[in-house]
């Protein structure tokens, strides 16, 4: 997007979910601002070449610090925080806005006078909603199932919204993906099995290993290209 003239916004959604990185570009006449889902879209349009963000790259190296502020691994390229707005000026200024943030429940502290079946269905309703919220795709949808309750409630609950028609997604049969071992002791194939046998999931399993980790490693970091944490929650994603 290049403007010279009238101001510009973007936003990321409440809880950073989906990414969005932007750059501002300095021109002759006014600015250009890009912005993108994935880092590597911005890299392929600006006009100078990637350059390293020293500082940041030494943050993860040194402390081991993740998103512990909006720059990036690259110099220029900025990752805008969940729940704000980015608000460009005329002359290419920038301002962060923050249009949402949590709401303290008052009643937190008066659990104990909470009937524990109206607990249970309000817990049903709001789980049932969120991952409701997360099928909201153009492309095959897919969970990592590692058989533990976390995971098998995750894909039980997409299983049921799928195949209710409650979910905007082009197929009504989810993806999982699980880990294994050889050692039976991290091994958690027999539930993950299971769980995927009862909701008629299409099953991916792998078996990492340090090896692979090392033969896979610069494919995911031209894939990832930031240090942010990815997530699996798309076919086409990452």
């Amino acid at each position: 997007m290049e403007r010279a003239g009238p101001a510009s916004s973007v936003g990321a959604d409440r809880f950073g979910i989906k990414p969005l990185y932007y750059r501002i570009e300095r021109l002759d006449a006014g600015f250009r601002l890009l912005f993108a889902s994935e880092i590597k879209a911005i890299l392929a349009v600006q006009r100078e070449g990637a350059r390293p963000n020293l500082e940041t790259v030494h943050d993860f190296l040194a402390h081991g610090q993740l998103e512990h502020n909006s720059d990036t691994f690259f110099e220029g390229i900025a990752k805008l925080p969940p729940a704000h707005v980015l608000l460009v000026g005329r002359d290419g200024g920038t301002e962060l806005k923050r249009y949402w943030d949590y709401e303290v429940n008052p009643d937190l502290g008066q659990v104990s006078r909470v009937n524990d079946q109206r607990a249970a269905e309000a817990f049903r309703e709001a789980f049932f909603e969120s991952v409701r919220y997360h099928l909201v795709s153009d492309v095959p949808v897919g969970s990592c199932l590692s058989g533990g309750l976390d995971s098998s409630a995750v894909v039980c609950a997409a299983s049921r919204l799928l195949g209710d028609g409650r979910a905007r997604t082009p197929t009504a049969r989810q993806w999982t993906f699980t880990s294994c071992f050889d050692d039976p002791r991290f091994d958690e194939r027999t539930y993950a099995t299971e769980v995927a046998k009862v909701t008629g999931a299409q099953a991916h399993y792998t078996f990492p290993s340090a090896a692979g980790l090392l033969a896979e490693l610069p494919r995911c970091c031209t894939t990832r290209r930031s240090h942010s944490p990815g997530r699996v929650s798309t076919r086409s994603g990452a």
